[in-house]
């Protein structure tokens, strides 16, 4: 499935809020988010991106809430990952700034 910029930017953003948010009150610290956010990122500089979404795939299992269905199966998408992983970063740094 061949996702447009636009299309991920909106996955991106449906997805990072609840995401936080269910983090947050799974860890019950915003510490947790900026740990992961920090991650993330040197995992995205090492061209790690796929590996970024299963880590994301995984931990919203952990903390119950749902990753986008369009994403499920899209590991071996590297071009897809990759923009939805920068535009996480960007949707976290924006929770992150808004919320400290």
């Amino acid at each position: 499935m061949n996702l447009t910029i636009v299309e991920i930017n909106l996955l991106s953003g449906a997805f990072t809020a609840p995401f936080i948010d269910c983090l947050f009150d799974s860890t019950g610290t915003i510490g947790s988010a900026t740990t992961l956010y920090s991650i993330i990122k040197i995992m995205h500089q090492h061209n790690l991106d796929c590996e970024c979404v299963q880590l994301l795939q995984l931990l919203s299992i952990a903390i119950g809430t749902s990753f986008p269905g369009e994403f499920d199966g899209l590991s071996t998408d590297t071009t897809s990952d990759t923009c939805f992983i920068e535009e996480f970063l960007k949707d976290v740094e924006d929770l992150l700034y808004d919320l400290l």
